[in-house]
């Protein structure tokens, strides 16, 4: 299921329009969010039994009648923005699509974003909204937060602790704050968002069985909150620093667990739960990482268990606080070998742990990214250097001190201006690559769009700065122009032979099915790239049948004999037509645009991966 939510410009107090009259406002505007239904309370009904049990196709068809989930107005209104219904329906429509797992299936979390592809679909949807049980939703947050890397758009988890079809249920406002959350702000992190907080999901943990403050972040603020005002805490958000693409890391060890450290722990026992096929322990200790240092026996079974290439991970039993060495107790453990957690909570540690395990690092790599934050997942002291770190490396680019006085401010990468314009909008449009590089180690969001919908990349298109584009691509970035405005962009290029600009949305990621108009340069280009002359429109014909240009055709022949291509739908097809002034109009999910010059009638037709 998909929704769509007014975007606000981002700033670091917001006023967020919760209601509005959705007919004054245009595409860019709305959010586009995939919400996937993996069970829990949120869904649950009472069966014939008298007993709790999920149905995903109810839950759908509950959520189309409430006013707040489905407005039929604006849905009218998206159909008619989008005049592509197929693709529409495909997530709108059925049922939610993602088959109800339960939570205690020690499969759940891959099931969730990778077997079933939601996520593949990573580049169609701004944003994602998990539904899921609260007894193990901490440790989906936290292991979801691991396997996600180099996540650049929110992934968050709500559910509720009555059901939603109740009348008390604390479903609907949790599923509406978590869309609004999810739609209106770029925040480049796997949350959870419970009881009108936003949390960050390694720092979650339930602390109630039985009132609706189920879930906290002892160690970390919140996010952000929903509230009269919604307020998103930027300096507090975790920022993409590589020059990466996103990626799912499929693979978690299955073979860790958790020692508790209590008075009468007997060293057999330990030895025992550190056999085969154990390769790591997530240990509770006493207060700030305590442990009986006088019990030499225990040290024993632990320095021999580390010596073996078991990673033994330190943390504290408390609710708040953080494991430090000042104390004996705890200094005895790092002595043997064992890995200080600080103030990771124990699901963090155990899905830390296990992604850790299946990296292809040496021992002691592993052992230093367990003490390291890479998620926001823990609280090390050097996080205060960044700012003189920010600081020296603007001011070696060059660029003017004030503006580095500005860029060191908490957050204020990710700052915009009235246009909606971030500082790497405005960097890529000067083409500096140094300073871009530089930005997006900083955290700056490849995915930030301004008011009209544009990217860092469609500016680099537009400005035809190839080295620019790949690095923003390398960075994770992906064009998300509507198919009919890419070939729209592609039509134009091409008729005024425009190769730059061709050259520069194919290093983008554009897909070239489309031959329009006759330029040879153009044709040659898009040939060798991606286009295919034996797609076919609605009445059979290729576009080799339908052009006289007698060079073309012989180009398009060599390309058939060359064997590259398969037949199927074209997304463009050109006809004869009397020359007409440049006009729109919507016919269904086509887009008939005339164009002046030779008379070429475009027929422009959606296109899906």
């Amino acid at each position: 299921m998909s929704y769509n939510y007014r975007r606000t410009v981002n700033t670091r107090h917001h006023h967020l329009p919760l209601e509005g009259n959705t007919q004054s406002l245009v595409e860019n505007e709305f959010g586009n969010v995939l919400v996937i239904y993996t069970g829990g309370t949120i869904g649950m009904k009472l069966n014939k039994q008298g007993v709790y049990s999920n149905d995903k196709d109810l839950l759908y068809h509950f959520l189309e009648t409430m006013p707040m989930f489905n407005d039929l107005a604006y849905a009218a209104k998206r159909h008619q923005m989008d005049c592509d219904p197929p693709f529409f329906k495909q997530f709108t429509y059925p049922p939610l699509f993602m088959p109800v797992v339960g939570s205690a299936d020690p499969k759940h979390i891959t099931y969730i974003l990778y077997e079933y592809q939601q996520l593949k679909f990573y580049k169609k949807f701004d944003a994602f909204v998990i539904l899921h049980g609260t007894d193990t939703m901490c440790y989906t947050a936290a292991a979801l937060s691991f396997i996600l890397e180099e996540l650049g758009k929110p992934v968050i988890i709500t559910g509720s602790c009555i059901p939603i079809y109740e009348t008390r249920s604390d479903g609907q406002d949790n599923l509406l704050g978590a869309l609004i959350m999810a739609a209106s702000f770029n925040i480049p992190e796997v949350c959870v968002f419970f009881n009108n907080h936003l949390f960050r999901g390694n720092r979650t943990r339930k602390v109630s069985a039985d009132t609706l403050d189920a879930f906290d972040s002892p160690n970390f603020p919140a996010l952000g909150k929903l509230e009269m005002l919604v307020t998103v805490y930027w300096d507090l958000i975790q920022k993409p620093s590589t020059v990466k693409p996103f990626n799912v890391h499929t693979m978690l060890s299955q073979n860790v667990a958790v020692l508790r450290v209590f008075p009468n722990l007997s060293a057999a026992v330990v030895r025992a739960f550190l056999q085969d096929p154990i390769q790591g322990i997530v240990m509770q200790c006493y207060g700030a990482g305590n442990f009986p240092d006088e019990n030499l026996e225990l040290l024993s079974v632990l320095q021999e268990a580390c010596d073996r290439g078991i990673i033994v991970v330190n943390t504290t039993q408390c609710r708040r606080g953080t494991v430090s060495i000042s104390y004996a107790g705890a200094k005895s453990l790092l002595d043997v070998g064992v890995v200080a957690g600080y103030d990771m909570t124990s699901e963090a540690a155990l899905a830390k742990l296990s992604y850790v395990l299946t990296k292809p690092w040496t021992l002691q790599e592993k052992k230093e990214f367990m003490s390291r934050n890479i998620r926001g997942e823990l609280t090390v002291s050097d996080d205060i250097l960044k700012d003189q770190h920010l600081t020296d490396g603007l001011t070696a680019l060059g660029l003017d001190f004030t503006m580095v006085g500005k860029a060191v401010k908490p957050g204020a990468v990710l700052d915009k201006n009235y246009e909606g314009r971030t500082a790497l909008h405005l960097a890529v449009r000067e083409g500096n690559l140094a300073t871009i590089q530089y930005l997006i180690k900083q955290g700056a969001l490849v995915h930030s769009k301004d008011i009209w919908g544009r990217q860092p990349l469609l500016d680099a298109v537009y400005v035809r700065r190839f080295d620019v584009i790949e690095l923003l691509r390398k960075s994770g970035a992906h064009l998300t122009l509507h198919p009919q405005k890419l070939a729209m962009e592609l039509n134009e290029a091409v008729w005024e032979g425009d190769l730059e600009l061709i050259k520069a949305f194919w290093i983008a990621g554009a897909s070239f099915n489309a031959v329009i108009n006759w330029k040879m340069e153009c044709v040659e280009y898009i040939l060798q790239h991606a286009g295919n002359p034996l797609l076919t429109d609605d009445a059979g014909r290729t576009v080799q049948q339908l052009t006289v240009n007698t060079r073309i055709i012989s180009l398009l022949e060599s390309a058939v004999a060359a064997a590259r291509w398969t037949k199927g739908k074209a997304a463009i097809h050109v006809e004869d037509s009397p020359a007409a002034s440049v006009e729109e109009t919507a016919e269904g999910n086509q887009l008939m645009v005339s164009l002046n010059g030779n008379g070429v009638k475009v027929n422009t037709e959606i296109l899906r991966d």
